[in-house]
């Protein structure tokens, strides 16, 4: 009767054990399967960096993005405001020429300040040489143009019939080179000319022009007059220009 007893004790107790077992086991498989079934989460990286800018110019910025998940939803926050973007397929994102400051992102489960590089100072431009014609032998700066009567020409000329007279350009300038020139005279078509100038000191150099002189309109004119112009037309203040007077005999 004891040993019947004792039996009957026992025989629930290795059902509950056989019962228990494969919770346990299930319970510890499922414990074992967590890790495994969650996927590796990429590192998020945010960056300021330097951006593409010309020689002598500014420099510019971007702000990248590397490491997010495929298509994710993040927003860019800085002092100029807050922009909500998309994340491209490959999990990179850039904004270019952005402003210089402090940025952060945000998105889900996601909180990340970028890294930025130091300011860069703006670059000064070197300071132009300042070009001295004389010195360097550089292009001829025409100071002053003058034109005048040749010294020699009679005082007085037979108005009746046309005269030839002599007029001199004067030429004032520094530097080497050619000097283009323009003479404007009566009776005939604009007539170029040129003087060669050949460095070192101011120089004034003298070119003669031979004009024909009509005959006075009528014979009681006690004189004949023309205009008589010299232009170096590649510089500035450079044209000369006077009315010469001729007396009749």
């Amino acid at each position: 009767m004891n040993r019947k007893r004792r039996l009957a004790l026992i025989t629930p107790l290795v059902a509950s054990s056989v019962a228990l077992a494969p919770a346990v086991a299930a319970a510890q498989g499922s414990a074992e399967e967590v890790p495994g079934s969650a996927s590796a989460l990429p590192t998020a990286k945010c960056a300021l960096v330097l951006g593409t800018s010309a020689e002598n110019e500014p420099a510019t910025y971007d702000l990248k993005l590397s490491g997010f998940n495929s298509g994710q939803r993040v927003t860019i926050t800085s002092s100029s405001g807050r922009e909500d973007v998309r994340v491209r397929s490959n999990g990179k994102y850039t904004s270019e020429d952005v402003d210089y400051g402090d940025y952060s992102v945000k998105g889900r489960n996601l909180s990340i300040t970028c890294s930025k590089v130091p300011e860069k100072a703006p670059e000064k431009a070197p300071p132009k040489k300042e070009e001295k014609p004389s010195e360097a032998g550089g292009p001829v700066e025409v100071t002053d143009v003058n034109v005048a009567l040749t010294p020699g020409t009679p005082d007085k000329v037979d108005c009746s019939k046309t005269n030839t007279v002599a007029v001199d350009g004067s030429v004032i300038g520094t530097g080497k080179g050619k000097v283009p020139l323009l003479w404007t005279l009566p009776n005939e078509k604009k007539s170029p000319s040129s003087v060669e100038f050949t460095g070192g000191a101011t120089q004034t150099i003298t070119v003669t022009k031979v004009v024909s002189v009509p005959p006075r309109a009528t014979p009681t004119d006690t004189s004949v007059s023309f205009a008589a112009v010299l232009d170096a037309p590649k510089n500035d203040a450079s044209s000369g220009k006077v009315t010469i007077k001729i007396n009749c005999q």
